[in-house]
């Protein structure tokens, strides 16, 4: 008698369930999809950004820069261009590059687009868009400087750093 009860009241209980979990992870993700919720400099991802670094005189890598960011390195360290890695074929970077048109006329610096691929870094194409890149810097005058950036700081930047060092654009640590 009371195994009959047991599954009846798991057969009650356990669509119910599934259900509930399909609609609240619903919800998660329809929350994920507006990306503006989760800036990188907040709790928990300001835990996984990468740092700003210095690569040479005039280049600089790092993370996404918050408008505040990017007024302290203009301040700073003298950033007059920017060079976004963010691919804006996605609606969450495609979001972040919107904002940071804006926040880029508001500061008075440069924004260069060069959209890379976050999942096949070595693919084709990134290796197009770097060699880009490294002409863009070639051509730079020297007064210039240059803060490239992709969302954290950590995997676009990181390749680009690598192949920066490569062509001897910028001393390897």
């Amino acid at each position: 008698m009371r195994f009959t009860q047991a599954v009846k009241g798991l057969c009650y209980f356990l669509p119910r369930f599934l259900l509930f979990s399909v609609f609240i992870i619903y919800l998660i993700f329809a929350f994920l999809v507006y990306f503006d919720y989760f800036e990188q400099y907040l709790y928990p991802l300001h835990l996984i950004q990468g740092e700003v670094e210095v690569l040479s005189d005039n280049i600089l890598i790092g993370p996404y820069p918050h408008v505040d960011e990017l007024r302290r390195l203009k301040k700073t360290q003298g950033i007059t261009d920017v060079i976004s890695l963010l691919n804006t074929s996605l609606p969450q970077e495609k979001a972040l590059y919107n904002r940071e048109e804006r926040v880029a006329r508001i500061v008075g610096v440069r924004l260069y687009s060069y959209p890379m691929s976050y999942f096949s870094l070595n693919s084709e194409y990134n290796r197009q868009v770097m060699d880009r890149i490294v002409e863009f810097i070639r051509r730079m005058k020297a007064q210039r400087k240059v803060y490239i950036h992709c969302y954290l700081g950590r995997h676009r930047t990181k390749a680009l750093k690598k192949r920066l060092i490569e062509e001897g654009l910028v001393r390897s640590d």
